[in-house]
């Protein structure tokens, strides 16, 4: 049979006259016949026009796999930088907060040590804000703290100030004081900021703690 177009017409050695060197050629796995339509296509030059172009398919075919790679790179890449960007946004449920809020039951002479990065928080009633200022040293005027307190918050002046040392104590034998400032509500922010405070100086929202009051009971003549 014919080993190009597959025709099925044999084609004996003695009825086409070959000669036994050219019978034992033929024995070669590269040797194969053709029938007299392939034979007249290969002396025409056609024939390898007709054939598939092996160079070109395998070219196709790499350049296809080298396309996939380089597909492949691009979406592990992404892939990459997005696990990057997850595992560097804290979990909302285990951060820590960066609002401390004024415990209810601490006393306003007590001091609360804040870390530079926390804002208290305080509720928004009070038309005029009222700040607990402490640890000043003893010596230091209301004047003074009036001034570092207008620099500390941006405020142009203070509306009240009072010092919070205890009458019946001297003040030069206490460690340090606290004084009841009174601003303007739209200093909120700035004065819960403790980066905008000096070193050492603490502040909060004051808070009154009385939650009753006493009074004499009436008496019955």
């Amino acid at each position: 049979m014919c080993g190009l177009c597959g025709d099925l017409r044999q084609y004996h050695a003695r009825c086409v006259g070959l000669s036994y060197d050219e019978g034992c050629a033929c024995l070669h796995d590269n040797i194969f016949w053709m029938c007299d339509s392939c034979r007249d296509d290969v002396e025409r030059g056609r024939f390898q026009k007709s054939l598939p172009k092996k160079n070109d398919s395998e070219y196709a075919t790499r350049n296809e796999v080298e396309c996939l790679k380089s597909e492949i790179t691009r979406i592990s890449s992404i892939v990459s930088q997005m696990v990057k960007c997850n595992n560097s946004v804290p979990n909302e449920s285990t951060a820590e907060s960066p609002i401390a809020l004024t415990p209810a039951n601490r006393s306003p002479l007590s001091s609360t040590k804040l870390n530079a990065s926390n804002v208290i928080m305080q509720s928004r009633n009070d038309v005029n804000l009222q700040l607990y200022v402490t640890n000043i040293a003893p010596d230091v005027t209301e004047s003074e703290v009036k001034q570092m307190v207008c620099q500390s918050i941006g405020a142009d002046d203070v509306l009240h100030i009072k010092c919070l040392a205890p009458s019946w104590r001297d003040v030069s034998t206490l460690n340090f004081i606290s004084f009841k400032v009174t601003v303007d509500e739209r200093y909120r922010d700035a004065a819960f900021r403790t980066a905008n405070w000096p070193s050492g100086v603490r502040c909060r929202a004051f808070r009154e703690m009385c939650n009753s009051v006493w009074r004499p009971s009436s008496l019955t003549i």
